[in-house]
Formats: C-alpha cells, sequence, structure tokens
C-alpha cells in the first residue's frame, strides 16, 4: 500500500531569501531586508506603484518550488500566493504547478506584462524563506519580478498534492484511498475538499465502446457522494463544488481529521475487458482552528486502503 504525506507550516508562505524584491532604491534580496525598509507594492488594476514599508518579517525553511518564464523565475513555498492574471485574484503557486492557470504578471522594464510560466519544478533542498508583511492597502509586493501577496496575518492554507498512479482493469476492485488533513492534530477550521483524476486507456476493449471512470468520497460507513462518471480517456474534475472537511455536517458522520475520508476509484461500466490508468490529485483549503498557533503544522496525507 501507498503512503504519502505533505506537511507544511500555517504562516509560512514565503519567498526564497535569494530573491530579488523590488524597492525605491533597487532591487535588494528578500533576506537582507530588515523591518522599516521601503518596498514597492502594485494596484494591479491601475499598474501604478505604492511606496510601502515592511511592517513585520518572519523567516523560516521550507521546500519550495521554483516558477520559471521566458527571463526569469521565482522561487518560493507551494502555497505562497501569486497573482494570477487569468483568475483576477491571488492563488497558491502550487496551482501552477496543477496547471490549473499557467500566466504571471510580471514587472519587466518598467511596465507591467502578462507572460506564460513554462515551466515549474518541485525543489528537493530545503531552502531559506523570507515572508514580508507591507503596509500598503494591495499588502502585496514585487518578487523576482512577478506580483505576490504578502502571507504573515492570512494563516490559510490551500495544499495540492498527487495521490497514488494506479491501473484499474475490468475484473479489478475498486481502489480506496484515505485522505487526511490536519493542522497541530485537530480539524482544520472553514476547510473543504477538491478532487480531480485524469484516466487513460492502456488497453481499449472489443468492440470500441468506451470504458467509464467512477468515483466517490465515503465518510464513515455513511454512503459514498458519488462524482459524475466520466468516459475514458476523459477528467473526472470536481473544482466547482467543494466538499466540507469538518463541523457540523462532518460531526454527524463521526469523523475528524484522524480518520480522514476515503476516496474510492472504480470502473463504472459493465465491459468485461480492457484496462486504464488513473492519475489523481486531491486539494485541500484550511485555515487553523481556534487556539492553534499561526506556526501549528498542517499535515495532508494519503495512504491506500
Amino acid at each position: 500500500m501507498g503512503a504519502k504525506a505533505l506537511i507544511l507550516t500555517a504562516s509560512s508562505c514565503c519567498v526564497s531569501g535569494r530573491t530579488l524584491v523590488r524597492t525605491p532604491t533597487g532591487t535588494k534580496e528578500a533576506g537582507a531586508l530588515v523591518v522599516g525598509d521601503p518596498v514597492w507594492s502594485l494596484d494591479v488594476a491601475s499598474s501604478i506603484q505604492t511606496e510601502g514599508k515592511i511592517v513585520v518579517i518572519r523567516r523560516s525553511r521550507r521546500e519550495c518550488v521554483r516558477l520559471c518564464w521566458v527571463d526569469g523565475e521565482l522561487v518560493c513555498t507551494p502555497d505562497h500566493p501569486i497573482y494570477s492574471p487569468e483568475s483576477g485574484s491571488y492563488l497558491a503557486a502550487s496551482v501552477w504547478f496543477d496547471r490549473a492557470v499557467s500566466m504571471l504578471l510580471v514587472w519587466d522594464q518598467e511596465a507591467v506584462v502578462v507572460k506564460p510560466v513554462t515551466s515549474v519544478e518541485i525543489l528537493s533542498e530545503i531552502d531559506e524563506v523570507i515572508d514580508l508583511t507591507v503596509d500598503t492597502k494591495e499588502a502585496n509586493f514585487i518578487a523576482g519580478g512577478v506580483i505576490v501577496h504578502n502571507k504573515s496575518q492570512d494563516s490559510s492554507i490551500n495544499a495540492f498534492m498527487d495521490g497514488p498512479e494506479f491501473t484499474l482493469a475490468s475484473d479489478e476492485s475498486p481502489r480506496a484511498f484515505r485522505v487526511r488533513a490536519c493542522i497541530d492534530g485537530k480539524d482544520p477550521e472553514g476547510s473543504e475538499i477538491q478532487v480531480r483524476a485524469n484516466a487513460a486507456v492502456v488497453m481499449a476493449p472489443a468492440g470500441g465502446e468506451p470504458m467509464r471512470l467512477g468515483a466517490t468520497v465515503q465518510f464513515g460507513a455513511q454512503p459514498g457522494m458519488s462524482f459524475p462518471t466520466v468516459d475514458i480517456p476523459g477528467e473526472l474534475l470536481v473544482s466547482d463544488e467543494n466538499y466540507p472537511y469538518q463541523g457540523e455536517w462532518m460531526e454527524s458522520y463521526g469523523r475528524n481529521c484522524q480518520d480522514g475520508i476515503i476516496v474510492v476509484f472504480e470502473r463504472s461500466d459493465s465491459l468485461p475487458e480492457g484496462s486504464a490508468s488513473v492519475e489523481w490529485s486531491i486539494g485541500v483549503d484550511a485555515s487553523p482552528p481556534p487556539g492553534s498557533s499561526q506556526d501549528s503544522p498542517f499535515t495532508l496525507a494519503i495512504s491506500e486502503e
């Protein structure tokens, strides 16, 4: 049985200490900045710069991702919020890795331009990262040329994780995976989950009739919540409707973050042959429960049942 886990620190949404931050006196490494230093913020609607001051600096060591475009790159934590010109909002850096969006708003030669991301890489080494809080109403700064949001006063987490890949043949039992999301060993506050899966044909059945992939989310012994089935090849995507992970609804099922939920995938056709490969991921939006500190660890774990 496969098992995967991702551990984050709720408040440490940061950029690499080596990242150049745009300031009124020129670019400076994030790790060299101190409280009181001026930095540029940007009104994304008007592209007008506003001078602000750093009021809080946090330092940590975290796993990072690297987002690259044709003439630049940004190294930051997977949960750091970056402005997405496609959505008109700030999204976690991991969303670019998930390919849900592909463009960045970049300061380039005294102007703001939209540039496509050419690659996203998960870095294997733990890096020193810096979290800045800026006193402007825009609450952003320009790091590595990219418009990013400061996160010190917002401890919410947006985490994505790939589940184990597997193959489903016509005679195989459903594949079940337990997903646990905890902050400091407790239920996250106001959290939601999203599931998406891509299925591809490994061996096509005779006759040309398509195989179909189905999935359910189970909470204890209660009936599962079914997703719409999809033809294979195809994508099973649940992004418009999110499933609550905690609160009164979850408590009615007697579940908590230690028990988690169970995601089940199965062939929903009755074909006697054929096989398909399935790649899938889980996303969790979460906030620390009352009484937890801003540095409480967040754990997202997947294990096969």
